[in-house]
């Protein structure tokens, strides 16, 4: 109703005033649009004019009234190609410079949001009016009287081209140069729910909770609000015999020839910007947004009501109609139709899908564990599923609640979601829960497979329940995706398998993890670090565990892992580390300084690379060379408080493992310093103490008892003892 009344003023305004008027105030909003999202970007706004914070983060480029890229550039582009139009009119309403300063803040505007549909959808829309416009006048007295305002309309384009060019950053780039097309297979997905309800659709609305049902692939847990096509939109919800009657009634009602786009270049404008939008909702569906379907409405009820296309004869049945009852009373007719539909719509309440899925997993999770809260709950939730019988989430919220309250079967509930979403990650990850409780262990770890295969997000939480039911490796690798991708879930699992018992399956574990993926480091550094231990045991005159026989073919292995990391991270010391490490291992740590002081200069992990080479350098007894590491491994730790306190207290236990005790206190105290938590005032106290640094050591135990709120006997009783100590040795001293 909103939508026909729009329609009804702006074709009224238009028929009274003159179309330029009417895409003037188009142009005026999308400018004030433009304007507002570049101000916003310029002082790094919050807040969209500093009342709502959105729930997710947006580029500042983008961050206006209209918060996502796709629908602000669609938006942008009807005020840009009617600007155009009203620039290029005979007699313009809008002076021509004002119109091009609009044209070129809504191009460069559109351009910065990252919109690759927008701009294509402006750039088609743009040449579409100049074609159209190559036939405005004739005559060489016409073509010098044009030549001015198609100038300055070009200078407009390019203009806010160059704008766009000088106020993009990488974000930007990025986005527009992006070449993932992932969303328009979305409208092929639509296929098989529109063949099975083509005739009446599914309803409207009702698309987000039924194409789970048809969706091929898990993916993220995201649910499809739409298909991203304004047709497939039509045929899924309303039916393709609707669909089409609209389709078509539009495209004859607003054909070139019956609104006089030959005629006029104002209504050339006004309906090159309209196929400009429509060609965008193909892939980025922003009709759906009011505001931007509100601006296509005006522009359309604008066409229509433009006296210029008009003639005295032959007027439509709704014009005639129109003219019969009178502006006054249609207008009125439609106002009050209007609020009779919105009484009705408050009587019945507001019953939005996303808003009730909200409503109810609250609800459940302040629900008690008595007989009625749970029964008010599941009545609730039973009468969403009523309304809603395709929304696969209240089966899902039913199953968990079964579940976790074990006071019914959850296998009905979990039946009825997977039946509505097959695909959903999360009902097969709690079905493998509830068939692992019921001692299905093999039938669960199938479950887990598909969960991490629909949804692999959902590997770190399916992981423990396939580490604890599985017996051996060819259990656990059923709960594995084939292929590449099974190779993030299988390092996943192995850094679960943490028990003592469970050493040699996570070595199995691993190497099938980097056979799948190479360039998994994750898995490549535990095998390493086996590596090193049996190069220990076999030194020790004890047998390697698992990794090798030899430490000639430990060292083989080392370099095979340490080639493969620098492969997989170029720029990171991770692989001198490894070597180095070995070298250690092995007792040549002259060679693991040389390899440490060439490959720390890389710029990753550089933090760690230093480390290492401290220690080394620490047990080689290089002393000047140990405290010029040490300086730089604080420099380039230092990022943050908590950083540089592990940084400091690396250094202070390096220092203090050689005796320094007077420079582990200094680190320890300059540790205490950057993050003053209770352990690191402790050891400040307790390496103050064994340097003699009696002041220093009082000063970390008083702050460490205010943190205590000064009731704690036992740090009272050590200060009062440095207390007397300090005063015994300035007798002494004295």
């Amino acid at each position: 109703m909103t939508y026909a009344c729009i329609f009804f003023a702006a074709s009224v305004l238009a028929n009274r005033r003159g179309i330029q008027l009417v895409l003037a105030l188009v142009l005026g909003s999308t400018s004030f649009v433009a304007v507002t999202t570049i101000a916003h970007g310029m002082v790094d706004a919050k807040k969209v004019f500093g009342i709502y914070e959105p729930a997710h983060p947006f580029p500042s480029s983008q961050f206006g009234p209209l918060l996502n890229p796709n629908n602000l550039a669609g938006y942008l582009n009807l005020g840009s190609i009617v600007g155009l139009g009203l620039m290029l009119a005979r007699k313009p309403l809008v002076p021509m410079w004002l119109a091009g300063l609009g044209v070129s803040v809504n191009i460069a505007a559109a351009v910065r949001s990252g919109s690759r549909g927008g701009v294509a959808a402006l750039l088609l829309g743009v040449v579409l009016l100049a074609l159209l416009v190559q036939r405005w006048g004739s005559g060489h007295s016409q073509t010098r009287r044009r030549i001015f305002p198609l100038a300055l309309a070009g200078g407009a384009v390019v203009f806010g081209g160059a704008l766009a060019l000088l106020g993009g950053d990488a974000f930007i780039w990025r986005d527009l140069l992006s070449d993932n097309v992932a969303k328009l297979k979305i409208v092929s997905w639509t296929g098989p729910m529109i063949r099975d309800f083509g005739a009446f659709g599914v309803g409207r609305g009702a698309f987000e909770s039924v194409f789970a049902a048809y969706k091929p692939t898990g993916g993220q847990h995201v649910v499809y609000t739409h298909p991203e096509n304004f047709l497939a939109q039509w045929s899924s919800e309303w039916g393709v015999p609707v669909a089409l009657a609209a389709i078509l009634g539009l495209s004859w009602l607003f054909r070139p020839g019956a609104l006089g786009v030959r005629r006029s270049v104002v209504v050339a404008a006004g309906w090159s910007a309209l196929c400009a939008l429509l060609l965008q909702n193909l892939a980025d569906l922003g009709l759906e947004i009011p505001g931007i379907a509100l601006g296509a409405v005006v522009v359309m009820g604008a066409l229509w009501g433009d006296p210029a296309r008009r003639r005295a004869k032959g007027r439509s049945v709704l014009d005639r109609w129109i003219a019969g009852i009178g502006a006054q009373r249609f207008a009125l007719a439609m106002l009050v139709l209007a609020v009779g539909l919105g009484a009705l719509a408050l009587a019945r309440g507001r019953h939005d899908v996303s808003a009730e899925r909200d409503i109810l997993r609250e609800r459940f999770e302040l629900a008690d564990e008595t007989p009625s809260e749970r029964a008010a709950f599941r009545a609730e939730l039973l009468a969403a599923m009523r309304r809603r019988p395709a929304e696969q989430y209240f089966s899902l919220l039913g199953a968990t609640a079964a579940f976790r309250w074990k006071d019914q079967s959850a296998f009905p509930w979990l039946t009825l979601a997977l039946e509505r979403a097959p695909v959903n990650g999360r009902a097969h990850a709690l079905l493998a829960s509830v068939l692992a409780a019921r001692g299905a262990k093999k039938q669960a770890l199938l479950e887990l497979r598909l969960a991490v295969t629909y949804e692999p997000g959902l590997a770190e939480k399916t992981s423990p329940l396939a580490v604890s039911i599985a017996k051996n490796y060819d259990e656990l690798i059923t709960a594995v995706p084939e292929g590449q991708a099974g190779s993030i879930v299988l390092a996943i699992m192995a850094r679960d398998l943490m028990k003592p018992e469970q050493t040699e399956l996570r070595h199995q574990v691993d190497v099938e993890a980097v056979a799948r993926d190479p360039a998994l480091v994750e898995s490549r550094l535990r095998l390493l670090s086996t590596l090193f231990e049996d190069i220990g045991r076999l030194k020790e005159g004890k047998p390697a565990s698992l990794g090798c026989a030899t430490e000639e073919a430990c060292a083989a292995e080392i370099e095979r892992h340490a080639s493969a990391i620098d492969t997989a991270k170029p720029n990171s010391t991770l692989g001198a580390v490894m070597r180095a490490r070995g070298l250690v291992a092995r007792g040549r740590r002259t060679e693991a300084e040389i390899l440490l002081s060439q490959g720390c200069a890389r710029l990753e992990s550089r933090s760690d690379c230093l480390q290492i080479r401290a220690e080394n350098l620490s047990a080689m007894g290089e002393l000047t060379k140990l405290d010029a590491t040490l300086k730089e491994y604080m420099s380039s730790t230092c990022t943050s408080a908590p950083t540089c306190a592990e940084a400091a207290s690396f250094v202070g236990r390096l220092r203090a493992s050689r005796g320094d005790q007077h420079a582990a206190a200094s680190a320890f105290l300059r540790a205490a310093q950057e993050d003053p938590t209770e352990s690191r005032l402790l050891a400040a106290a307790e390496a103050a103490e064994r340097a003699k640094m009696y002041v220093q050591a009082i000063e970390a135990l008083s702050r460490l008892l205010s943190m205590r709120g000064g009731n704690d006997t036992e740090v009272s009783a050590r200060i009062a003892k440095l207390r007397s100590t300090l005063a015994a040795d300035q007798v002494m001293r004295y």
